[in-house]
């Protein structure tokens, strides 16, 4: 009823003027019917045919606006697919609008191929750009292990090492653009991928000597290991980035229904006007502006991931106090994957 009411009212907004027009005239008939009398008797005859014959007309003309007005709604909602469903025209007026919404769905939809067509090819592009770097990342790597000055070895590999971080970071944008296709889900050692994160960054603990407590824990989940491996080296990287004097500290405790995963840090903190934006992409806040290296992807992009593995992140953090930021899987949810 209520649909019908919302369709009786359009209806009537479309046919005012003629329902108003009608009425005037009706109204001066009844006039001139009732002031001369007998004289008009045929004359109000022919109103009552006419009235009767309007209201007809009124009823037929609501009918067909009716099924024109559903046919419509239910070609709005498979308008994404196409427009070859739109009612058939009924004036030349109609017949012009349709062939408007014909030259605009059009263009569109050439539009949405050209822009596939070239975001696949950047997309293939910068792919094949972060596999080919990874060649040349590995040779230095083979040099460096060669080398005899150790403080320059250890420089460089540190440097080498933020080059992994980066490509890593594209590679890692490209495949959030495919929805998780490239997700390999299996059932991992938390505390293995953990360790295995770890290793990447001996060399900036040893030269900022830093503490590290990380007792073993137990702790499996279904998920992927080389997205998980990257939401970890994130955090680490910040991490050990932004802390100069103390250390880190990882733990894992299992609840009820969670495992909770901790990395705590000893370094400068977050200000609490930049912590709720800290994940937003290209936010870099205070810390960001002092160092200018940062780019405020890569929390973002461990964001996107984690929401992808179902992998809920929580920071906690005051200045010069230190951050800690917490990795939280159900484990209905992992069961369930």
């Amino acid at each position: 009823m209520k649909q019908f009411m919302n369709v009786f009212r359009k209806w009537i907004k479309r046919e005012c003027p003629v329902l108003c027009s009608v009425l005037v005239m009706t109204s001066l008939l009844s006039i001139c019917t009732y002031l001369f009398g007998e004289s008009m008797r045929p004359m109000y005859v022919t109103l009552q045919v006419c009235g009767f014959c309007f209201l007809i007309w009124c009823i037929l003309s609501l009918y067909f606006y009716r099924r024109k007005y559903r046919s419509l709604v239910k070609t709005q909602k498979e308008l994404e697919h196409s427009v070859d469903s739109l009612p058939e025209a009924r004036d030349a007026t109609e017949v012009i609008y349709q062939e408007m919404l014909q030259e605009l769905y059009g263009r569109c939809e050439r539009l949405e191929q050209t822009l596939t067509a070239r975001t696949s090819e950047e997309k293939d592009y910068y792919t094949l750009w972060v596999h080919q770097i990874k060649t040349p990342i590995a040779a230095m790597r083979l040099m460096l292990q060669n080398m005899e000055n150790q403080t320059k070895t250890a420089q460089l590999s540190q440097e080498l090492l933020r080059i992994e971080q980066y490509a890593g970071m594209a590679l890692q944008y490209i495949r959030l653009q495919d929805n998780g296709t490239d997700l390999n889900i299996k059932r991992c050692d938390v505390y293995e991928i953990t360790k295995q994160v770890l290793k990447q960054f001996k060399t900036e603990f040893i030269e900022k000597k830093l503490s590290i407590q990380f007792e073993p824990f137990s702790c499996e989940m279904i998920t992927d290991e080389k997205w998980l491996s990257f939401i970890l080296e994130q955090i680490l990287s910040n991490a050990v980035k932004y802390t100069d004097q103390g250390g880190i500290t990882i733990a894992c405790h299992e609840e009820d229904k969670t495992y909770t995963l901790s990395i705590r840090d000893t370094g400068i903190g977050i200000r609490s006007e930049d912590l709720p934006r800290i994940y937003d992409k290209g936010y870099t806040g205070y810390n960001g502006h002092m160092d200018k290296r940062s780019t405020g992807i890569g929390l973002y992009l461990c964001r996107k991931s984690a929401d992808m593995l179902g992998i809920k992140l929580r920071t906690e953090s005051a200045v010069h106090q230190g951050t800690t930021t917490f990795l939280t899987l159900m484990k209905d949810c992992a069961e369930e994957m």
